[in-house]
């Protein structure tokens, strides 16, 4: 049988904030993570991402020359 299921929603960052060098493991908390979810940070690609549960991704951050808040 297949099953849909709700878009993915995003609650919390945390660290809400890294170094702009990247490598910094940032905890994605939401709702309906699924395996193989991909998760990207101003537009760019976490370096890894890992799926814990359908409510936790966690991601490594990539390098940027941007500074400043960005929404999620």
């Amino acid at each position: 049988a297949y099953t849909y299921t709700g878009a993915p929603t995003i609650t919390s960052l945390s660290p809400n904030a890294g170094n702009i060098a990247g490598g910094t493991t940032v905890v994605f908390t939401g709702t309906n993570f699924y395996p193989g979810a991909v998760a990207s940070i101003d537009g760019q690609a976490c370096g890894s991402t890992t799926f814990v549960s359908s409510t936790r991704i966690d991601c490594l951050s990539p390098s940027t020359s941007n500074v400043g808040p960005f929404p999620y």
